[in-house]
C-alpha cells in the first residue's frame, strides 16, 4: 500500500481520500478506523448524583425519556445531558445510527435484526438485552448503515 501526505493550510479539517480496484474486507475496515478517529472512547452519562464514564462499546442505545436523553447499557440506564440529534452528529463514526426520531443504536451491539414485519425492522442488541424497532422513516437509513 502506498501512502501519501499532502499538507495544505487553507484546509480547516484534515480530509482522507482513499483510491482502491474495490472494496474488500481490508478496505472496509481502514475506513472504518478513519472514521471512528477522532472519536471519544468513553461518554459521560449520569445516575442519581453520580458522574459515570462509560466505555462507547458498552452503550445499547440513546432513546428520549420525557423531557430528557437516557442511554441504555447491559447494566442499567443513565441519563444524558445531551439531544438526540446531538448525539447523532458526534457518534455517526462510532457506528451509532438513528431509527426513530427518538432513538439512536450501536450497530456494534446489534446481534439480529428481523426483516419480517412489513414497514419496520425489529433490532436486537447485545443477545436479547434490549430490543428497538426502525421507524418506516428510518428503515432505508438504517439498511444502508448495515449494508442491506
Amino acid at each position: 500500500m502506498r501512502v501519501e501526505l499532502k499538507l495544505d493550510p487553507s484546509l480547516k479539517e484534515p480530509r482522507t481520500v482513499l483510491y482502491a480496484s474495490a472494496r474488500t474486507p481490508e478496505i472496509e475496515a481502514l475506513l472504518r478506523q478513519l472514521e471512528s478517529a477522532g472519536t471519544p472512547e468513553s461518554f459521560t452519562a449520569y445516575r442519581d448524583s453520580e458522574v459515570v464514564l462509560l466505555p462507547l462499546q458498552d452503550i445499547l442505545l440513546f432513546q428520549t425519556d420525557g423531557k430528557g436523553v437516557v442511554c441504555q447499557t447491559e447494566k442499567g440506564t443513565y441519563t444524558v445531558k445531551q439531544r438526540i440529534y446531538e448525539l447523532e452528529e458526534s457518534l455517526k463514526a462510532a457506528r451509532f445510527v438513528r431509527v426513530s426520531n427518538g432513538e439512536l443504536i450501536n450497530l456494534n451491539r446489534v446481534t439480529s435484526l428481523d426483516l419480517s414485519i412489513t414497514g419496520t425492522i425489529r433490532i436486537t442488541l447485545a443477545n436479547g438485552a434490549a430490543t428497538s424497532y426502525a421507524s418506516r422513516r428510518y428503515v432505508k437509513k438504517l439498511k444502508e448503515a448495515v449494508g442491506l
